[in-house]
């Protein structure tokens, strides 16, 4: 619950935010371009990482790790399809690197949570 409120103020105060950072014009344009995309994934991120850290305090670290070493293999392969685009994919560019963020953490947790 913290970390989808901690996501929606982030996505409100953004642009602010980032503009106090020094970003403008096009800078702030990419930055919330990729902030609104990977936000998203910041709520299976504290779920994972949550889930993750019990299951190591309990003992079980192997699997934590052996997912995410399979979840990175999802991102290594999913990261330039989105970002340069691929076939009739466009190249989504710093949207296409968020959504490869976001889908990493939702697919990691998925899977650790498949493996229970």
């Amino acid at each position: 619950m913290l970390g989808g409120l901690f996501t929606l103020a982030l996505l409100w105060v953004a642009p602010t935010l980032f503009s106090i950072f020094g970003a403008k014009g096009l800078s702030l344009k990419c930055a919330l371009a990729y902030a609104y995309s990977a936000f998203w994934g910041i709520l299976p991120l504290w779920c994972f990482n949550l889930l993750s850290a019990g299951l190591r305090g309990a003992g079980l670290t192997q699997l934590p790790a052996k997912v995410m070493l399979g979840a990175s293999l999802w991102l290594l392969v999913i990261s330039p399809i989105v970002i340069f685009g691929w076939g009739l994919l466009p190249a989504l560019v710093l949207t296409g690197a968020g959504i490869a963020l976001s889908s990493f953490y939702f697919f990691a947790l998925l899977l650790l949570v498949l493996l229970l």
